[in-house]
C-alpha cells in the first residue's frame, strides 16, 4: 500500500499523507455482499434520546467480509481490490469455484486473478490460509515454512488459537521467533517482532473476542 505526500497549500495539508489507491481495481462494491449500515439516531430500544447530537448523516453500505476463509479446499480467484470507507484495510472480492462470491482482507501482494485456496494442506503462500501443524516436532520443517512466508532472518511472532506442542518444540530453537497463544497475547510481543502471523484459529478466536 503505497502513501503520498500533500503538498503543503494550507496550514492542514502541510503533514498530511494518504492512501496513493494504486492496488484499487474496483470503484463500485458487489451488490450481494453489500448490507445498509443500521443507526441508532441516538435512541435507546425505547425509542428514547440517549446521546445528543447524534443523527443524520449520509445513508452507508456495509461490505460483509470473512474473517475465517472456511471454504476448505475449494479454489478461489480474486476479482477485484476494493478500497472500503469504513475498514483501514483493502478487502479483496474472492470467487470460488462454486461460484461464491465473498470478500476477505487484502494481502500484500496478491493481484487480480491470482489464485487462492484455504485449508490444510495449502502451498505457504500469500494469500492462502492454511493452518500451521506438524505431525512430528521437526526444526528444519519449521524452517522450510518461514521460507516460504519469505520470513527469514526475521522477528516473527506465530499466534495460534491452541496450545501446539509440535509446533512449539519446532520453533524453540529459532532465534527471533516465538509461537503463543491467542489468549496469550501481550502488546510487548506485538511490538517487538517485525512480522505477525495468525493461524485460523487465532483469527476466529480474535474475532468472537472483538465481536
Amino acid at each position: 500500500m503505497g502513501v503520498k505526500k500533500l503538498k503543503p497549500i494550507t496550514p492542514g495539508q502541510r503533514f498530511r499523507v494518504v492512501n496513493d489507491f494504486e492496488q484499487v481495481t474496483a470503484a463500485k462494491p458487489e451488490k450481494s455482499l453489500v448490507k445498509g449500515k443500521t443507526k441508532s439516531g441516538g435512541r435507546n430500544n425505547s425509542g428514547r434520546m440517549t446521546m445528543r447530537y447524534v443523527g443524520g448523516g449520509h445513508k452507508q453500505k456495509v461490505r460483509t467480509v470473512d474473517f475465517k476463509r472456511e471454504k476448505f479446499g475449494i479454489p478461489a480467484t480474486v476479482k477485484a481490490i476494493e478500497y472500503d470507507p469504513l475498514r483501514s484495510a483493502y478487502l479483496m472480492l474472492l470467487v470460488y469455484a462454486d461460484g461464491e462470491k465473498r470478500y476477505s482482507v487484502a494481502v500484500n501482494g496478491v493481484k487480480v486473478g491470482d489464485k487462492l485456496v484455504s485449508g490444510k494442506g495449502s502451498a505457504p503462500e500469500a494469500g492462502n490460509a492454511l493452518n500451521f501443524t506438524f505431525e512430528v516436532p521437526k526444526t528444519a520443517s519449521f524452517i522450510n515454512l518461514m521460507a516460504a512466508l519469505g520470513l527469514d532472518k526475521k522477528k516473527s511472532l506465530f499466534i495460534v488459537g491452541d496450545y501446539d506442542k509440535n509446533l512449539y518444540l519446532s520453533s524453540r530453537n529459532l532465534q527471533g521467533v516465538k509461537v503463543v497463544n491467542s489468549s496469550e497475547i501481550s502488546t510487548y510481543d506485538i511490538m517487538n517482532a517485525s512480522e505477525v502471523v495468525l493461524s485460523e484459529g487465532a483469527v476466529e478466536k480474535i474475532t468472537a473476542i472483538l465481536s
